[in-house]
């Protein structure tokens, strides 16, 4: 929440929609000034609570009902999640990781939960990619040859 609640946060938003366009709806909240011939930009941020609402409401709640809409395939078997694993685990459980605080702050002790595809793919996902490291580190350390072993004598 901390992170969320930061200057450095809402600066990098800031810069995310100069440099990328994004069209985030923040520009009534800051005063930003160019400067032509140094070529250099000044922002003020006027309102830091409503730039990150709108990042929030704009952004990361796109991307969870998105990443929801994904995994529900999945969770309910409309389609084989075996087939894209390999390709997209990693990014997927990155991903999850990465968008954490905002999962778990919507999902208090209550009756409501919610995105619980993106929990029910995250946790297979996690469960294979950490079965998989385990036996390939279980491998590697059987693969090791010690040479020949003196038998013992009787």
């Amino acid at each position: 929440e901390a992170i969320n609640k930061s200057s450095k946060l809402i600066k990098a938003v800031i810069e995310m929609e100069i440099i990328f366009g994004m069209d985030l709806h923040i520009k009534k909240f800051t005063d930003i000034r160019y400067s032509e011939n140094e070529n250099t930009i000044e922002v003020k941020i006027v309102n830091a609570e409503a730039i990150y609402r709108e990042f929030t409401n704009n952004i990361v709640s796109c991307v969870l009902n998105n990443l929801e809409f994904f995994a529900l395939h999945f969770t309910h078997g409309v389609a084989d999640e075996s087939v894209i694993y390999q390709s997209l685990h990693q990014s997927y459980l990155e991903l999850c990781q990465m968008l954490y605080y905002e999962i778990s702050s919507m999902n208090e002790e209550g009756c409501h939960n919610y995105y619980t595809n993106i929990v029910d793919l995250y946790n297979k996902w996690y469960k294979r990619s950490e079965d998989i490291e385990n036996d390939l580190a279980y491998n590697r350390r059987k693969s090791v040859d010690r040479g020949t072993v003196a038998k013992k004598r009787v």
